[in-house]
């Protein structure tokens, strides 16, 4: 499992093994201002994908998950996924993120395969099918998302879901995740005051509730994980609670 800890000081890539237990860094990075995360395991387990954020500087990396063999994969990019095969990665490209990409992993140019602001994607099992996200244009506030399939990937997307602004925070990031069966799409939801992982069904467009914190304040953000099975999720959650604190004796100072 590869997965993010600021354990060290700053934020890095881990890797931690289910049989043995173990866990190791495979990034070094310490620059403060640099954020590392989103790391991405690639189908044939030889690469692991992850982002980096320096100011305006949005990039995906791919190393070997002994942390060797480190390479630029796709600069000026975010939202990405393996397609099934590990040959491409696909991603959301500026100029401000109207573009959906891919890049041969292997070297060579980007292609565009969206102009139609698609983001968030993910591909169904055989590759025939696209997923993708849109943001509805802001009316009131905040943007409602339409998920979209595509088959083929350029072709014209239907709509398989809508979700209100208020259950796809900006804080959230959702980013819908096939499973192996490529039946479902997870993702996080706002339940307030929890968050929830909820499943998407591909043929009909049906939310199942996956997770049910009822009235705690939970989150679970970005993205999730499936098993190989399909019969579990991996998905970072992090529980919150507030103080109310009085402060005395400010006018003295």
């Amino acid at each position: 499992m590869a997965y993010v800890s600021d354990g060290g000081s700053h934020g890095n890539i881990w890797v931690h093994s289910l049989v043995t237990g173990e866990s190791r860094r495979v990034t070094d990075e310490q620059n403060p201002e640099l954020q590392v995360g989103l790391p991405l395991w690639s189908p044939a387990g030889g690469q692991i994908a992850y982002f980096t954020a320096l100011r305006d500087s949005l990039n995906y990396w791919s190393l070997s998950p002994d942390g060797s063999s480190r390479r630029l994969l796709a600069p000026n990019a975010g939202w990405a996924t393996w397609s099934p095969h590990g040959r491409w990665l696909y991603y959301g490209g500026q100029p401000d993120w109207k573009l959906l990409k891919k890049i041969p992993v292997d070297g060579g140019d980007a292609v565009v395969v969206r102009s139609d602001t698609a983001t968030r994607p993910a591909l169904s099992p055989d590759g025939k099918t696209l997923y993708y996200v849109i943001a509805l244009p802001i009316w009131t506030g905040g943007s409602d998302y339409e998920i979209r399939a595509a088959t083929p990937e350029t072709a014209a997307g239907r709509v398989l879901a809508r979700i209100p602004d208020h259950r796809a925070a900006n804080w959230l990031s959702f980013h819908p995740v096939i499973s192996p069966d490529g039946r479902w799409l997870a993702l996080p939801l706002v339940d307030d005051p929890a968050v929830n992982l909820w499943a998407l069904s591909t043929a009909t467009g049906e939310l199942k509730q996956i997770t049910d914190f009822g009235e705690r304040s939970t989150s679970i953000v970005r993205r999730v994980s499936w098993a190989p099975d399909g019969h579990s999720n991996f998905a970072a959650i992090g529980e919150h609670d507030a103080d109310i604190v009085l402060l005395e004796g400010l006018r003295d100072r």
